[in-house]
């Protein structure tokens, strides 16, 4: 093989580097009532045209006051240029579709579909829920709650998060050095805890 050959197919690689999309993952272990029950699996990844597309696949089962559950939560959320494109949320509990919610960009309208019903709104979400998982928050004032697309404000102090959503559920997110570490959902039956392990 010529050195020519050598050469091109070196630079064809680098210039097909530089046009690939560029990924990070953090993997947190599901805790309740001290029982390990499950992962969540989220990424973040930023695509040759400056789209930040953000993912979460959670994923668990766990006995709670001696009833069964089965959860599986999965969420797609996409950014450009610091604002909001789409976004889509799905909860599904023990077989069973609990929650969904679709969030899409038109013109300057964001068209809302869930099992709500339907809705807009206008005013352009710039820091959700999937961004806490790989932004620093602090200087934030409210979050975009996917699961139910309305805002949620915030309390910030000390590398901690905490907000309360429209559903009613407190969330804390405790950060080290502006990275995420460990998260704690104060549901209606228990208290899940999240803690980073990759």
């Amino acid at each position: 093989m010529s050195f020519a050959r050598i050469f091109f197919g070196l630079l064809l690689a680098g210039l097909m580097a530089t046009g690939t999309a560029r990924a990070q993952t953090k993997v947190f272990e599901m805790t309740v009532l001290g029982f390990k029950f499950g992962k969540m699996v989220v990424n973040r990844t930023l695509l040759p045209d400056s789209t930040e597309v953000y993912t979460l696949h959670a994923s668990g089962k766990a006995t709670v006051l001696w009833i069964d559950f089965v959860s599986e939560t999965k969420q797609e959320v996409r950014y450009k240029h610091g604002k909001l494109l789409s976004s889509s949320y799905t909860e599904i509990e023990n077989g069973k579709l609990k929650r969904w919610t679709r969030v899409r960009l038109e013109g300057n309208v964001y068209r809302v579909e869930s099992n709500k019903g339907a809705r807009s709104f206008t005013e352009a979400p710039t820091f959700s829920v999937a961004s806490l998982y790989f932004n620093d928050p602090s200087q934030i004032k409210q979050v975009f709650y996917e699961a139910e697309a309305n805002y949620a404000p915030i309390k910030y102090s000390k590398e901690r998060v905490e907000f309360t959503t429209s559903d009613g559920h407190r969330s804390v997110y405790y950060f080290r050095q502006g990275n995420l570490q460990k998260m704690e959902f104060h549901i209606s039956i228990a208290v899940v805890y999240m803690e980073r392990i990759a």
